[in-house]
């Protein structure tokens, strides 16, 4: 069915769903170095801290595409709030590092709920001339959330200490949950409403997709690229405040406010890429070109500048690093059969995103050692968005791969 108008409110309420999400992500980094000195835990333990609660990612991304599509995208991202809402409340029982990192992991649950059944619903309540714009208001749910917490950590780490900012995903969560029960309850009525005859065909639909919905190797490949990306932006976050704490000597604040620059600068990138994206653009080329530029400004950036160079370049790093994301978003629909089957290449995607944040904070820290020689992670961190830009030339080849056609029309 063709949608005449997009529901720009739900769209918003679902991007809010994201911005917990991406608290959830990313509250350990500007608690880190509070946490290691609470419960006495090294860098590489930090990083496994930081990155457990992507396992949930690698373990339940597929499966959670296939729950969007058995539930529906707004029961799942209702369930993954929930899930958000409740789990930081075990922060407060934590005195080792074992039960925070059993937290985090559970917390990683409602995390890839939210990845996979977000953007799946926003793409059910878009015009398919809309897809680019509204995948760009979606790819604004890492860099807004990144942003945000880093911005208000200072102020949360005086308030009680780590526990203080740990449960500030709990309070991002419990604000849009109503707004998601009531998004529910139109969704049910209008289901309800739905004609025996439609919603025999709806229920034939949802079978042919069990069958044969997806291009396979392309949401294959486009999750090597999330894996990549993920790896190399996710280490580049992880530590930024810990690298500018101990390496620049900013004071843990500053460097948590310094950080925040960064993700800020991604929210240009994603509305660029929208602007791209919806001038008609490829995503597979405009994300193959942002991440070269990517490659080049990190490497420029911690080699050859130096002050307010530096930060410039680092500026520039995040622009372009916004960029990606949403072609990546916009890309997926393209190896989709129908809107609903959008969740499994989703799934597929983010799974890839999580094995990239799973590991990267720990071989990052694992490189950089006890020495904090951080050039020694950079070769790593300049090849991974130049292995994006390669993979991504061959994502085109595998748009119209048996079942999946008309995706391009559709945006």
């Amino acid at each position: 069915m063709h949608i005449k108008s997009t529901n720009w409110f739900a769209i918003w309420i679902c991007f809010s769903a994201g911005l917990a999400a991406a608290i959830t992500m990313n509250k350990a980094s500007p608690a880190a170095l509070n946490i290691a000195a609470d419960l006495d835990l090294s860098l590489f333990q930090i990083g496994w801290l930081v990155s457990v609660v992507a396992i949930g990612m690698v373990v339940l991304g597929f499966a959670s595409g296939h729950l969007v599509l058995r539930f529906g995208a707004l029961k799942a991202l209702t369930a993954g709030v929930a899930v958000l809402l409740l789990t930081p409340w075990l922060s407060v029982l934590a005195t080792t590092s074992s039960l925070l990192m059993v937290e985090r992991s559970l917390e990683g649950i409602g995390v890839i709920l939210v990845m996979v059944s977000a953007p799946a619903a926003i793409i059910n309540v878009s015009r398919p001339e809309d897809v680019g714009l509204s995948m760009a208001v979606w790819a604004l749910w890492m860099p807004s959330g990144s942003s945000l917490i880093f911005l208000l950590a200072p102020w949360l780490l005086n308030i009680d200490g780590w526990r203080s900012l740990w449960l500030s995903s709990a309070v991002a969560a419990a604000v849009v949950f109503p707004f998601l029960l009531y998004l529910l309850s139109v969704d049910h009525r209008e289901t309800r409403a739905v004609p025996p005859s439609e919603s025999a065909t709806v229920s034939t639909n949802t079978q042919s997709i069990n069958r044969r919905s997806i291009s396979v190797p392309g949401a294959v490949l486009l999750a090597v690229i999330f894996l990549c990306f993920g790896a190399g932006f996710f280490g580049v976050l992880t530590y930024l405040p810990t690298y500018l704490h101990t390496v620049s000597g900013f004071s843990t604040a500053n460097a948590s406010l310094l950080t925040a620059l960064l993700p800020a600068v991604l929210i240009i990138g994603n509305l660029l890429a929208g602007g791209l994206l919806h001038r008609g653009l490829q995503p597979a080329l405009v994300m193959s070109i942002s991440a070269v530029l990517v490659s080049i400004t990190l490497w420029i950036a911690m080699t050859l500048a130096d002050g307010l160079l530096a930060i410039i370049f680092l500026v520039l790093f995040g622009l372009f690093t916004g960029v990606v994301p949403t072609a990546m978003f916009a890309q997926a629909p393209r190896f989709a059969a129908s809107p609903r089957a959008v969740g499994v290449v989703i799934g597929i995607m983010v799974t890839g995103q999580g094995i990239g944040l799973l590991f990267a904070p720990p071989v990052i820290a694992y490189l950089v050692g006890p020495s904090q020689n951080w050039i020694a992670a950079l070769p790593l961190l300049v090849l991974l968005p130049l292995i994006v830009a390669l993979l991504a030339v061959y994502l085109p080849r595998f748009e119209n791969q048996g079942h999946v056609r008309g995706s391009k029309s559709e945006q």
